[in-house]
């Protein structure tokens, strides 16, 4: 069949005939299809000549009647038509899916204690959304956000600027986490000072180095700081296998650290201001629909990350 007579015959002119089959009357399908007469005549006509074959014995006064070839022709054209029918119904409900890839932005301590969980939830909801994923302190944070390196961020409410705009998810309160062999660890609540001549293991980030420093020196005090690390995962192994103790902001998953020992966590006497933590937008973002979808999200899921 030469190319170009293939442009002259469509799903629609196939319908026709497969009403017009059904039916047996060029009439009664143009009724039912709510087209004219002539539209039918000629879509038959059109496809008859197109692949060579007699669909109808046209009998005048009598209607249509399948031929033999007919009759197989059309068990095609149905088996087409449906096919055709559920290539349409898939392609709109690609349409509406949502997909795309989300730049997340987190500051370190929280990437192991959240992101898991988002992920997880966006691989169950959302699968054709993906993210990247990019940790960086709050200033950092910021800089990506202005630059729209990043979607948005999950951060502290803390030397954010006017580029930016913070929804609160959370507060978080400083604990004391060490190993449930210490001779601390039966009790519910410790000071600082009980802790001043412990060895510290400190989380050397922005922010949380300041935080847990000027905490002692408020009581001027000075903490035994016996190991620095920028690593959360590292810090906790090390409080965990009875190394110190550390002051954490979040609380590691539970059975983490069956191999080398449990964190037990003690409140502080010393009421230390509680930070918000939350989501960090640049405050001329445009909202797609699946940063919205991935927003909607993380607010379901953030309060069973609060260390309360």
């Amino acid at each position: 069949m030469p190319e170009a007579q293939h442009l002259r015959w469509n799903l629609r002119h196939l319908a026709y005939v497969a009403e017009a089959g059904k039916v047996g009357s060029i009439a009664a399908a143009a009724e039912r299809l709510q087209v004219s007469q002539a539209a039918v005549s000629g879509a038959i006509n059109n496809i008859e000549e197109m692949f060579g074959v007699r669909i109808f014995h046209r009998q005048p006064g009598r209607g249509l009647s399948l031929t033999l070839a007919g009759t197989t022709f059309l068990v095609q054209v149905e088996t087409l038509l449906q096919q055709a029918k559920r290539l349409e119904e898939s392609a709109a409900l690609l349409s509406t899916r949502l997909s795309g890839t989300i730049r997340l932005g987190c500051f370190p301590t929280a990437v192991p204690h959240i992101v898991p969980s988002i992920m997880e939830g966006m691989k169950n909801k959302y699968p054709a959304i993906s993210l990247e994923l990019h940790e960086a302190t709050i200033a950092e944070l910021v800089e990506l956000l202005k630059r729209g390196t990043i979607d948005v961020a999950l951060t502290y409410n803390l030397s954010l600027d006017d580029s930016v705009t913070f929804e609160r998810l959370f507060s978080v309160y400083q604990h004391v986490a060490l190993s449930d062999h210490d001779d601390l660890a039966q009790r519910d609540v410790v000071s600082l000072r009980d802790l001043a001549q412990k060895p510290m293991i400190l989380l050397d980030l922005p922010v949380c180095r300041e935080r847990i420093l000027d905490a002692y020196r408020t009581l001027n005090l000075k903490p035994k700081i016996h190991f620095q690390t920028a690593s959360t995962t590292v810090v906790e192994r090390l409080v965990a296998s009875g190394q110190g103790y550390a002051m954490l902001g979040f609380r590691p998953q539970p059975n983490t650290y069956d191999a080398t020992g449990r964190i037990k966590f003690l409140r502080l006497t010393e009421q230390l201001p509680q930070i918000d933590f939350g989501l960090a937008l640049a405050r001329n973002a445009k909202l797609s629909r699946a940063l919205d979808a991935f927003l909607g999200l993380v607010r379901s899921r953030s309060p069973k990350w609060s260390f309360s």
